[in-house]
């Protein structure tokens, strides 16, 4: 048996002996180059083939880390978008806050600070504020309400211990007694209107008023100090017949975008 192993191992290696002979001599040559000329072809598609799978496969990796990247991007975007919504909103709301405090500090006057907590949802109507303060902290009825530095959006109407509800001075019920800037023998009762005006009534035919004079609060109310800021006339209606002129009044300040407000402890 090992002998017959040994027989075939040299006939092996005699064979190769004389194929690598035969391949030096040139005598292969004729085979090796017909050999290569039918497996060139076939290498050089196998590679085609390789690179074009690869193409694919990278085009399609490529596709997928952008898709990715974008929507990561996109996430990101949304993120900023939030954050700078929010830090705008704060800044307001603390360059209100240092207006309303300069405000009272200027004027010597007491205030309770509240946020509104609440639009109209108990009274059926936007133009009613609930605010987070109440008579615990010496909020009374007829007090006014106030924004920015020193213009009044509405007055207290009604309080409980912790809470107080305010008309805007848009509201229909709204009241409020009120004069013109430098000309405070004119005066006339502000009520609201069904929209985003209130008017000045009982104002007198042959008063000297026009468009863009500033309405500010006459003083007459016990609870309400003279010369805060409300709106400023948009237009005047007149009629010949009539004893009083109407002016229609325009807040100095839009009434949707409040979120902090005071009360005048007056």
């Amino acid at each position: 048996m090992g002998s017959l192993v040994n027989k075939k191992n040299l006939s092996l290696i005699a064979a190769a002996v004389v194929i690598v002979f035969l391949h030096y001599v040139g005598f292969l040559k004729f085979i090796e180059n017909t050999v290569l000329l039918v497996v060139r072809p076939v290498e050089r598609v196998a590679q085609q083939a390789g690179s074009q799978l690869s193409l694919i496969y990278d085009q399609t990796t490529d596709r997928r880390d952008l898709y990715n990247i974008n929507k990561a991007l996109e996430q990101y975007n949304q993120d900023l978008l939030v954050e700078n919504v929010s830090l705008k909103a704060l800044a307001e709301e603390n360059n209100s806050l240092r207006q309303q405090l300069n405000f009272y500090s200027r004027n010597n006057l007491k205030k309770a600070l509240g946020y509104i907590i609440n639009r109209g949802e108990e009274f059926e109507t936007e133009r009613i504020i609930t605010i987070d303060k109440g008579a615990s902290d010496g909020i009374k009825a007829g007090q006014a309400v106030l924004v920015s530095d020193g213009i009044m959006i509405g007055k207290i109407f009604a309080v409980n211990d912790k809470v107080s509800f305010a008309r805007l001075i848009t509201d229909k019920q709204s009241q409020i007694a009120v004069t013109i800037s430098g000309k405070d023998d004119i005066k006339g009762l502000l009520q609201g209107e069904l929209g985003l005006t209130a008017k000045m009534d009982l104002i007198l035919q042959q008063a000297d008023i026009a468009e863009n004079d500033l309405i500010i609060t006459s003083g007459l109310e016990e609870a309400i100090p003279k010369g805060l800021l409300i709106g400023k006339v948009q237009e005047l209606k007149r009629d010949a017949n009539d004893l009083f002129q109407t002016a229609i009044v325009e807040p100095a300040i839009n009434l949707n975008n409040i979120s902090i407000v005071s009360v005048i402890l007056y």
